[in-house]
């Protein structure tokens, strides 16, 4: 199908606009006044296009090396030493090993091309010196707001590029990651530059364009198998662009497709090389595949729990890698079978993981980074915020060549890792795909309020802030939740009542009793009436690593209790029921110098009745992510209120003994 010709009246503006498009009168009516002058040249001239997206580029560079330097010069756990038992420092560990002995080992259950070859090479570069492996992946995350530009330019014209781009450059996560040693810089740059060349050029994909697109696929994959999705829409786009004559599509097609297989076949040898197997990427596909479909599952990256996944871990010890994911392909498969309902609420429970704005955290809390550095301003942005605008742009402009295309990998790409399991970092790679359907519903936006356009206005922002209320709907309505219950929750039962300030969401954050100094401390507000209170029993939720008695004290009342090496769980301890007073109730727990507890804290909340402190006299009320690792803080952990709460039992409801019917 040819390329569609620019009408000469909107040459200047260097759109190809559909009849009927809401940006069609404002590029008309900037066309008839009249390129504007400016420093950088008359406006939509190449001069001061390239000079836009300088800045843009110096801003997004700027901002990533900034990040980079104030996350490994600040107070928190050296990014040079990593916590054992993440991807960061398993990747580490493997880029080295590379280095020294080549990239054959006895693995082959991650996604190779970070550790195995980016990594590797800007060791190699910086003389494996972090923070400068670091800035050269800022570097790269710079380039891939570059490629967003051209898509957005390619699919939109010359005026949403500047939004989509200057949103990737201050997009938060990005930021983030590109500080981390983690592959989703490195996805996200092939995944960007496969999509420019597949949308760049004229007319259908020619036979050098479409290899050089399925090497960069190929790259992709190599990245994160789950890109291999972009794969069917490509070969349906081309089809599409050839006006669907199959002749002039099929040795585009075979090219791209054997660049793509060029590129995998040296990673599947070093599989094959390293494990004594054939695997296309990665191995263990079949093992993801249970953990997000399982009795235990919640939707998120959590090890399956139950006798059933201790008989799946007994019968998997020592069988080959091929042989151990298959069982446990083979039991996901089972469980949806077997249980269709619970299958389906995991389904729901994922899809709205996924499209929610709260970063679910993988390796590192980007909570915390927001809090810790100078990202937790407003002015960078959120997922939250990016889908909205990227939804109602996507609604607005279907009818424009190739956004179809990437509208539907945005579904295929989000459908693939809802099947499997939802964290914050797997949909980060949809985000440069989301970004220019943004640029395009910012860009209308602003025109109508140039224009005075109320009606399209309310036709463009009125969805997007809708959308936009229900995506961040968890944290709206937590706020208000908070503002309406400031003294905290009354959970009530036939004879009890539980008083607390923290959410039943599971959080894994929270801070640990390390050596007799660290203590935490709770503060509760009583409101209830306190006639016929029998006991009050002060819960926590915490694990316990190593095992000790822990030193619960409840307004001056002291209690011990035993703390075995457990997984978390809600622990107990009692007091009689003239521990308790009206008011501030203040809960202390402390470590006995042997044990060490994890007290679980909550991320929803912050009614700053929470405090913590590691050596008694320096104390951290309104951040709790500071936790103790190896005896400094670290920026693994997240959160604001500890779950502690204070039950009140006012003695069996059979005897008379209600517990006060009384609203928080």
């Amino acid at each position: 199908m040819a390329d569609e010709k620019l009408p000469s009246n909107a040459a200047s503006a260097g759109d190809s606009v559909p009849a009927g498009d809401l940006s069609d009168m404002p590029e008309a009516f900037h066309a008839a006044r009249g390129p504007k002058p400016s420093i950088f040249g008359q406006e939509g001239s190449p001069r001061r296009e390239a000079a836009g997206v300088a800045v843009i580029l110096a801003i997004a560079l700027g901002v990533r090396l900034l990040f980079t330097y104030q996350v490994y010069t600040s107070g928190f756990v050296s990014l040079s030493e990593l916590m054992q038992g993440t991807d960061m420092a398993r990747y580490d560990e493997t880029a080295r090993a590379v280095l020294a002995y080549g990239w054959y080992d006895r693995s082959a259950d991650q996604s190779p091309l970070y550790p195995y070859v980016v990594l590797p090479l800007f060791y190699k570069l910086t003389g494996s010196h972090i923070p400068w492996a670091l800035a050269l992946q800022g570097i790269l995350d710079t380039v891939t707001v570059l490629f967003i530009y051209l898509i957005t330019r390619r699919l939109f014209g010359r005026r949403a590029p500047v939004y989509a781009a200057l949103a990737a450059a201050i997009y938060a996560p990005f930021v983030i990651y590109q500080g981390q040693l983690l592959s989703e810089s490195a996805l996200n740059f092939f995944v960007a530059a496969f999509f420019a060349v597949m949308l760049g050029g004229k007319g259908a994909p020619g036979m050098r364009r479409a290899a050089a697109a399925g090497a960069l696929l190929g790259l992709a994959a190599a990245a994160k198998p789950t890109a291999l999705v972009f794969a069917p829409l490509a070969l349906v786009w081309m089809w599409q662009r050839a006006g669907w004559k199959i002749k002039l599509v099929a040795l585009p097609a075979v090219a791209g497709l054997a660049a793509a297989a060029a590129v995998l076949a040296p990673f599947a040898y070093r599989n094959y090389r390293s494990a004594g197997e054939w695997q296309l990427v990665r191995g263990n596909s079949g093992i993801m595949l249970y953990m997000g479909n399982n009795p235990s599952a919640n939707g998120s990256f959590k090890y399956p729990s139950g006798p059933y996944a201790d008989y799946l871990e007994a019968r998997t010890a020592g069988l080959p890698l091929s042989q151990k994911d298959r069982i446990y392909r083979d039991a996901a498969f089972a469980f949806m079978r077997r249980e269709p309902g619970q299958f389906a609420r995991l389904l729901y429970t994922k899809f709205r993981l996924f499209f929610a704005a709260p970063e679910i955290p993988n390796n590192i809390s980007e909570r915390l980074f927001r809090q810790t550095t100078f990202l937790k301003s407003a002015f960078f942005l959120s997922f939250g915020l990016v889908l909205p605008f990227a939804a109602i742009g996507f609604l607005l402009s279907m009818a424009r060549r190739g956004v179809w295309f990437v509208a539907a990998s945005v579904a295929a790409y989000a459908a693939a890792v809802i099947l499997f399991v939802v964290v914050g970092r797997y949909r980060l790679a949809i985000v440069p795909l989301l970004m220019p359907a943004a640029g395009f519903a910012a860009a209308e936006i602003v025109r109508a309020l140039k224009g005075l356009a109320f009606g399209r206005l309310v036709v463009v922002a009125a969805p997007v802030a809708g959308l936009a209320l229900l995506v961040n709907w968890f944290a709206v309505s937590s706020a208000a939740e908070m503002r309406l219950h400031p003294k905290g929750f009354a959970d009530r039962s036939h004879d009890a009542v539980v008083i607390r300030d923290d959410s039943n969401y599971t959080t894994q954050f929270g801070a640990e009793t390390v050596g007799t100094e660290a203590r935490i401390v709770k503060f509760l507000i009583v409101d209830e009436p306190l006639a016929g209170l029998e006991s009050a029993a002060v819960l926590l939720k915490a694990k316990v690593e190593v095992p000790g008695q822990l030193k619960v004290t409840l307004n001056g009342n002291t209690s011990y209790v035993g703390a075995p090496v457990a997984d978390t769980k809600w622990m107990k301890v009692r007091f009689g029921a003239e521990a308790v007073k009206a008011g501030v109730n203040t809960i202390e727990v402390q470590g006995d110098g042997q044990v060490r507890a994890f007290v679980l804290a909550d991320d929803v909340y912050r009614f700053g009745r929470s405090m913590y402190s590691r050596d008694g006299a320096t104390w951290m009320r309104d951040n709790l992510d500071h936790t103790s690792y190896r005896y400094r803080p670290t920026l693994h952990i997240g959160g604001h209120e500890f779950k502690i709460r204070l039950e009140l039992r006012y003695g069996n409801a059979a005897g008379g003994k209600q517990p006060p019917a009384k609203s928080r």
